[in-house]
C-alpha cells in the first residue's frame, strides 16, 4: 500500500476554503501520481514525462513557504 501511495495514487486533505464551493475545507481528494510524469517511489526524480497540466485541472502541490500540501485549479 506503502509503495503505491507513493507512486500511483494518494490521498490529501483540503488544507483551506480557497476551492470554495468546489471542495471544502477538510474534503479528501483522490490524486493520480501518474497524470503529469512517473517518478522514482519516495523521491521527485522524474523517469518519463507523461503531459502537461491543461487549464481548469485540478492539481496538487507543495507551498514553497511551508510546505503545506495544497490543492488549487489552474487559470
Amino acid at each position: 500500500m506503502l509503495l503505491m501511495r507513493s507512486a500511483v495514487a494518494d490521498w490529501y486533505v483540503v488544507p483551506s476554503s480557497s476551492m470554495y464551493p468546489n471542495l471544502l475545507e477538510g474534503d479528501r481528494v483522490l490524486c493520480n501520481r501518474l497524470a503529469y510524469d512517473v517518478k522514482v517511489p519516495f523521491t521527485d526524480i522524474i523517469v518519463k514525462h507523461l503531459g502537461d497540466p491543461q487549464r481548469g485541472d485540478v492539481v496538487t502541490f507543495s507551498s514553497p513557504e511551508d510546505g503545506v500540501r495544497l490543492v488549487k485549479r489552474l487559470i
